[in-house]
């Protein structure tokens, strides 16, 4: 199964304060929770949105973001798991081509409390387009899944990582959105009311400097989930 979400992203200017930031983007297609039918019957495997931006404290880092797993009510937060089945992937293009030139592979081993995660990349893919195959000779690091409100945070001297679940960070007033399809309003209510208060998504953060991919700041960086 390949569950697919992407946008272009160009890092020109960004100012964030928090992992739930949207960039500034030049092309976006985001926000698909639940929506295909095949990942409504494996949640693991669903992408609901890609974040991307510069770190707040240092602009020479970038900031890369995957959530799955929509709709995680809060009596689920500590059972909920990543699948050891799924390959995790942020593909990054610096060229402008539309094909990847980097790649950061993440997966998961065990279940619940014990699960940990392993991060390969970025590395340049051997070939482009692999759902399958990890990545051969690239950097690795592995540590826990993160459990609790306290975000566990860990890392190298190049690369920090985080994976849990969290908040979902899209906002979303859907009640408004229907009627506004409907043509019974015609703008957005200020404020709105989040249709995804209250649920959770499990999220992979991972923070590395640009130059490990080779100091580009004009960016194409999707996500795909895929099982053998």
């Amino acid at each position: 199964m390949r569950t697919f979400i992407s946008f272009r992203l160009r890092l020109v200017v960004l100012s964030v304060s928090a992992v739930a930031a949207v960039a500034v983007a030049a092309t976006l297609r985001s926000a698909d929770h639940a929506d295909a039918p095949l990942v409504q019957v494996d949640a693991a495997a669903d992408i609901n949105d890609v974040y991307a931006f510069l770190s707040p404290t240092d602009a020479d880092r970038l900031v890369l973001v995957m959530t799955t797993n929509p709709f995680i009510p809060p009596p689920e937060v500590g059972t909920a798991s990543f699948s050891s089945d799924v390959l995790y992937q942020i593909k990054i293009d610096t060229d402008g081509d539309a094909v990847e030139n980097y790649v950061v592979q993440v997966t998961f081993a065990g279940n619940g409390a014990d699960q940990n995660v392993i991060v390969l990349g970025p590395a340049q893919p051997a070939v482009v387009g692999e759902t399958s195959r990890l990545l051969s000779g690239a950097p690795a690091l592995t540590g826990r899944v993160s459990r609790g409100a306290t975000a566990d945070v860990f890392g190298n001297a190049q690369m920090e990582v985080f994976a849990g679940v969290r908040d979902d960070p899209f906002y979303f007033d859907g009640e408004r959105l229907a009627e506004i399809l409907a043509g019974q309003e015609t703008s957005f209510r200020d404020p709105g009311i989040d249709l995804l208060a209250g649920m959770n998504t499990l999220a992979i953060v991972i923070e590395f400097p640009l130059a490990m991919i080779g100091n580009a700041t004009n960016l194409g960086i999707w996500a795909t989930t895929s099982t053998s």
